[in-house]
């Protein structure tokens, strides 16, 4: 099972029909025992805001942390004897607005800085400001005298399709060309406006079976292929247009980037075997491994030993693939498949564990935390409850907790550290 956060939220937790927490895994892998009711929970994203002025001028706010769609209000004031003349982005330099105020709906993180310049009154220059959204202006944004000639032309990101310019303080349409060339009578902002392409999946069936799916939908929509094999054979896998392997999920679901063939190879008999090897370092024995079907759910299940904890199932030439003692998946392809469960050594008492780069430990009624600042940290009690979600900002996290034992998860891009800790009654 999985979930999917709508743009400017994040995923959390899955919680049962109780409220309580079931798992912070996204995807989700579960046996199903009875009927079960399962809620995806998110949380929006908050963002830092910096506003700022360059020479010559300042700003009434200074910008603060806001909630993803927040409308935020930008205002500048000029110094004697220059005027606004624009917002930008502090990063790249971009023209944002020529409004003053300006208003703008915070999406990320971003630094929205004001520039002036001298005011001469009569005869002054005007600023052309080209923007793009999801593409990039390549040239004509800048200053110009009254009258003067003005190229823009702007280039679309993959995946989609310039359609006009249009005049971003009305929204009136100027042009469909590009690039558009046009005369300087004012201020001006003019942004480029793209649309999605459109692309298709074809989907073909190899000999001894028949196919579904397919069709055509926008960039980075969601598209599905089907394959039903014949009697007395199976399918094996799917192949693109040159013959190479793309996947063994049938269906099969993915985004489509760009037009797409696929076809569906089947093969005689049921599907081959599929061998699944379980080892367990010290510190507890490990179950599940045997010969599997093709399609089939595997169960591996660890089990500790006194003074020692759990910490993670790897598979061999890939890493850890799992954190929780059972770990259940479906067998996708033939093969031979290699597993094993790790457990460590469990210090007893408030003391910090052994690592070679972070930790954690709990005392006088705080978290605290050894070189995790910045990772997203989940602490969870033995018997799975989620008792804390939070991002370390610094070396203590305030928080009451009973006297047992904890499991801690810290994510820090594509870092992860787990372990365990003790709180003393």
């Amino acid at each position: 099972m999985e979930a999917d956060a709508g743009e400017g939220y994040r995923f959390v937790k899955w919680t049962n029909e109780r409220g309580e927490s079931v798992s912070t895994a996204n995807p989700y892998t579960f046996v199903v025992n009875g009927d079960v009711s399962l809620h995806a929970n998110f949380t929006v994203n908050t963002y830092h805001v910096i506003l700022s002025a360059a020479e010559n001028g300042r700003v009434k706010q200074n910008g603060g942390v806001f909630a993803y769609g927040t409308e935020v209000r930008a205002e500048a004031t000029a110094n004697p004897g220059y005027r606004f003349v624009r917002w930008a982005d502090a990063a790249t330099g971009g023209s944002l607005s020529l409004n003053n105020p300006y208003t703008f709906v915070v999406k990320s993180d971003m630094e929205v800085r004001a520039h002036f310049a001298v005011d001469t009154g009569e005869g002054r220059y005007f600023w052309v400001n080209l923007s793009a959204e999801n593409g990039w202006s390549v040239e004509g944004s800048g200053s110009y005298d009254f009258g003067a000639k003005v190229k823009a032309e702007a280039s679309s990101y993959y995946g989609y399709r310039f359609v006009k310019w249009i005049d971003e303080g009305s929204g009136d349409s100027l042009s469909a060309a590009n690039p558009f060339t046009f005369t300087v009578t004012a201020d001006v902002s003019i942004r480029a406006v793209y649309v999605k392409r459109s692309f298709t999946l074809s989907v073909s069936a190899g000999a001894n079976g028949k196919v579904s799916g397919g069709g055509t939908v926008l960039y980075q929509g969601y598209v599905k292929a089907v394959a039903v094999a014949d009697d007395g054979y199976h399918f094996v896998r799917w192949t693109d247009a040159e013959g190479e392997s793309v996947s063994a999920g049938n269906p099969y679901e993915f985004q489509l980037l760009k037009d797409t063939k696929l076809t569906a190879v089947f093969a005689p008999g049921a599907p081959g075997s599929v061998v699944v090897t379980v080892f367990a370092t010290e510190g507890g024995r490990a179950t599940g491994g045997g010969n599997y079907g093709y399609g089939d759910v595997v169960k591996l299940e660890a089990f500790v030993e006194k003074g020692y904890y759990f910490a993670e199932w790897t598979r061999e030439g890939e890493g850890a693939v799992s954190w929780t003692e059972v770990y259940t998946f479906q067998l996708a392809e033939g093969g031979a498949y290699a597993y094993t469960a790790h457990f460590a050594k469990l210090y007893d008492g408030n003391e910090l564990l052994p690592s070679a780069a972070a930790g954690a430990y709990y005392a006088d009624g705080a978290l605290h935390l050894v070189n995790l600042e910045g990772f997203v940290i989940s602490v969870q009690a033995v018997d799975g409850r989620q008792v804390l979600l939070f991002e370390a900002k610094g070396a203590e996290y305030a928080a009451a907790l009973p006297a047992g034992i904890y499991i801690l998860n810290a994510v820090g891009g594509k870092e992860r550290y787990v372990t365990k800790f003790v709180v003393k009654a």
